[in-house]
C-alpha cells in the first residue's frame, strides 16, 4: 500500500513518518508542495495525508486531483485552521485532523480507515444445510443469538446458520457492529433513534439495548457517528 504525506512543515511530515513507523506494510511517499507530488507523486496510492494549506496551494484543490488520479484514494486533512472543515466536507476527505496530531488519535484514524477499506471489499461467508451466502458487512441489519443458532437479518432475508455471537464480534470488528445486548450485535449504521431500552433501525426493524451495555454502546456509538461526521454533513 502507498501513502502519500504532503506537508510544507518538515517536521510535521517526519512526526507523521514516525507514527507510521508503527504500521508494517506500507511504503511511505514524502512530499512538501503540491508541485512535487503532482510531478514525482507514484503511479497508484492509496491513502494521502494532506496538509490543508500548502504554500503553493490548497490542500482541497490538490485532493481534486488526487481523485481524479487515483480514484480509489482516502484522504486524511491535517491543518492549524479549523475553518477549512467545511471544504474539506466538499471533496469527501475521509478524515479531519486539527494540529498538533496526537499520536494515540492518528493511528485510531487511520486503522479505522483502513477497515472502512477493506470493508469494501471483506465478504462475510457463512452456510447452513441448504446454502451459502456471500455477505458485505453493509448488507448485515444486526445478528441476534438464541441458543447455539445466530440469525442474521438484512433488508431482504434472514439467514439462520450456526455459531457463536462471540465468534461473530470478532469477525464483524471495525465494520461499525456493536454489542448491544448478550443476544444482539447491530450494526451502527443502521440506527435510527435510541428510545429507552430499545434501537430503533431503518424500516420496521428494532432491537433491545440491554442496561448493563447502554452506558458502554452509547460511548462505542457516538465514536463511530463522530468518524462519518464527514461523511454524513
Amino acid at each position: 500500500m502507498n501513502i502519500i504525506i504532503c506537508d510544507d512543515d518538515r517536521i510535521q511530515v517526519k512526526q507523521i513518518e514516525q507514527f507510521l513507523s508503527a504500521r508494517e506494510g506500507y511504503t511511505i511517499f514524502a512530499f512538501h508542495s503540491g508541485a512535487e507530488l503532482l510531478q514525482y507523486g507514484p503511479p497508484a496510492c492509496e491513502i494521502a495525508i494532506l496538509d490543508i494549506k500548502l504554500q503553493d496551494t490548497l490542500g482541497t484543490r490538490l485532493a481534486e486531483t488526487l481523485r481524479e488520479r487515483y480514484p480509489e484514494i482516502d484522504i486524511i486533512f491535517i491543518s492549524s485552521y479549523p475553518q477549512y472543515v467545511t471544504s474539506a466536507f466538499h471533496v469527501k476527505a475521509s478524515q479531519f485532523l486539527i494540529k498538533p496530531i496526537n499520536r494515540k488519535t492518528f493511528l485510531a484514524e487511520f486503522d479505522y480507515i483502513l477497515a472502512e477499506r477493506g470493508s469494501r471489499h471483506f465478504r462475510w461467508v457463512v452456510s447452513n444445510k441448504s446454502s451459502i451466502y456471500s455477505l458485505l458487512p453493509s448488507e448485515i441489519l444486526y445478528v441476534e443469538a438464541y441458543h447455539r443458532h445466530l440469525f442474521i437479518h438484512t433488508a431482504k432475508q434472514k439467514i439462520t446458520i450456526c455459531g457463536k455471537l462471540k465468534d461473530v464480534c470478532e469477525k464483524l470488528e471495525g465494520y461499525g457492529f456493536v454489542l448491544c445486548h448478550q443476544g444482539f450485535l447491530v450494526n451502527t449504521r443502521y440506527i435510527e433513534r435510541i428510545d429507552g431500552d430499545t434501537i430503533y433501525l431503518t424500516g420496521d426493524d428494532s432491537v433491545p439495548i440491554s442496561s448493563r451495555k447502554r452506558k458502554g454502546f452509547i460511548e462505542q456509538y457516538s465514536q463511530i457517528i463522530s468518524r462519518h461526521q464527514i461523511d454524513t454533513l
